[in-house]
């Protein structure tokens, strides 16, 4: 849109975006500052946004920013942008992957997308909200529609026996401090939870 309008041809358009970028990445500016740059450079291109969106991805990032950038990408019609946003799905918040998944179910190029993450087990088809999964399978599209019959009709919320749980539970109770692998317990947080939870010196606990 920008390229058509002309806007790409103005002026020091080219320092401009440089600058909007550098302050999109500013860890030192105020978050409203930071998003306030994202959504300029939304309105010359969404290429404009992806050249940040990797830095901004980063889990370490403020939520509201990369909301900002999940927006922005979701407007893009193009399929390579929702592989964008589906780069980084592991560190996403909940709050993030539930945005990302709304503006991955509203285009039929997007959809393609995220039903063949979700086919290669990249995304877990049990990450999609009811509202994700009614808008896939009654798709207009037909293609998308009969693909998310297919993967989504036999997925659901998977139950864990009482064998299971309750094993889970002795083992709990039986460890005490001694036998206890704090290293071993730290990788496993780094890899599951500290998306959505921090731990440690310097960190902010967000529950």
């Amino acid at each position: 849109i920008a390229g058509a309008m002309g806007i790409e041809a103005l002026p020091g358009l080219d320092a401009m975006l440089a600058t909007m970028r550098s302050r999109a990445l500013d860890e030192s500016l105020a978050i409203e500052a930071r998003r306030e740059a994202v959504e300029v450079l939304a309105d010359v291109s969404v290429e404009e946004v992806a050249a940040v969106a990797g830095d901004v991805m980063d889990v370490r990032q403020p939520v509201e920013l990369q909301l900002a950038v999940a927006d922005a990408l979701g407007q893009s019609s193009d399929a390579e942008t929702a592989a964008r946003l589906l780069e980084y799905w592991p560190t996403y918040s909940p709050r993030l992957r539930e945005r990302v998944l709304g503006a991955l179910t509203r285009r039929a190029a997007h959809a393609g997308v995220l039903l063949d993450a979700i086919e290669a087990g990249t995304v877990a088809a049990t990450a999609l909200g009811s509202l994700e999964r009614v808008r896939l399978m009654e798709f207009p599209d037909e293609t998308v529609r009969v693909r998310a019959a297919e993967l989504l009709s036999s997925t659901g919320g998977e139950e864990i026996s009482e064998e299971a749980l309750a094993a889970y539970v002795e083992a709990l109770a039986g460890t005490d401090d001694a036998h206890r692998d704090v290293a071993a317990g730290r990788e496993v947080f780094v890899k599951v939870c500290a998306n959505c939870h921090r731990a440690g010196s310097g960190e902010e606990a967000i529950g």
